[in-house]
């Protein structure tokens, strides 16, 4: 009990810094920039994109044989998209989050909880890594990015082979399995649960199929946001330019080197708007708008959720006797 309150306290100092970064002045500025119709068209989508990730967590928990109510789902996906604001770099901080809840709140093993959690960001990533690829083309192609040709063919053989690791995954699950080395430890049951899991996909190739879809469009909806945000600032902006901008930003916010990705984010993307002839200031202002609806709002949402669940638990935990969380 005191580690667990030892551990909220240090949660909540790291998310009041991390608050303290929000530069009000500046964000009030931007927003005036723009029509509060579209702003609220943004928010609008990005509280879609939320509910739609939540969908995908929940229907790969319900293959997973791990059924979890969607609002539970929402619960534990919340935790996660806090933690992943405080810790830096690629989300690790959020998906054991996700794990350690999913295990407790979906009463399966550990090992079953990483399959769930490693099965969603199978889906993610690939679709994610499959847009970056390219992205990095036309990107470089329009000189708005890697010039040296080497450089850029190193980086698209990188992803593509990334890409091409999480097909064979679900092409060949049963031969992967015989490769692997039959030692009863935490690694070789994790491995064994995940391709057997898979493994059920070539037998309901319908929702394989629907599950990749449905991560591609989930990423699809931010550079969509940003699209309806860049042009209230110049009309007639290059669709496939954004898409590309926003993917290339968000692979650079991967990079382990500050909680959120803040900082790579918004110096990426600032820098690769101006090379669509919007001045630097422009650039600036839709970054920061994109942001805060995308990562700051996301995050005062979970932290008022976490706290609105809790609070309705215990009250049907009062009433009804319902195991408390």
């Amino acid at each position: 009990m005191v580690k667990k309150w030892i551990w909220r306290i240090v949660a909540g100092f790291l998310l009041l810094l991390l608050f303290t970064q929000i530069n009000v002045n500046e964000l009030q500025i931007s927003l005036r920039q723009i029509h509060w119709t579209v702003i609220s068209g943004v928010f609008l989508l990005q509280i879609v994109t939320q509910l739609l990730l939540n969908l995908q967590w929940y229907q790969i928990a319900k293959f997973a044989a791990t059924p979890i109510s969607f609002w539970r789902m929402f619960y534990i996906n919340s935790q996660g998209s806090v933690m992943e604001a405080i810790t830096p770099g690629v989300k690790v901080g959020g998906e054991i989050t996700r794990a350690v809840q999913i295990s407790r709140l979906g009463n399966c093993t550990a090992s079953q909880a990483a399959v769930i959690v490693a099965l969603q960001k199978i889906f993610s990533l690939s679709a994610f890594f499959l847009i970056n690829v390219f992205s990095i083309i036309y990107l470089s192609n329009q000189g708005a990015l890697i010039q040296a040709k080497s450089a850029r063919l190193t980086i698209t053989v990188l992803l593509a082979s990334i890409i091409l690791f999480f097909m064979l995954i679900f092409l060949v699950p049963k031969r992967i399995l015989s490769w692997i080395p039959k030692k009863e430890n935490a690694i070789y049951v994790f491995f064994n649960n995940l391709l057997e899991h898979i493994i059920l996909f070539e037998k309901q190739k319908t929702e394989l199929i629907a599950q990749f879809l449905l991560a591609l469009l989930i990423w699809l909806l931010y550079p969509l946001k940003l699209y309806l945000l860049a042009i209230q600032v110049q009309p007639g902006l290059s669709l496939v330019y954004i898409v590309s901008v926003t993917f290339i930003s968000y692979m650079i916010a991967m990079l382990p080197l500050f909680p959120g990705g803040l900082g790579g984010f918004e110096g990426t993307m600032t820098g690769l708007l101006t090379g669509l002839g919007l001045s630097f200031s422009s650039a600036a202002i839709l970054a920061v708008i994109f942001r805060f609806i995308t990562f700051w709002f996301v995050l005062l949402a979970s932290v008022i959720y976490i706290g609105f669940y809790k609070v309705s638990r215990k009250i049907m935990y009062k009433e009804r006797m319902l195991p408390d969380e």
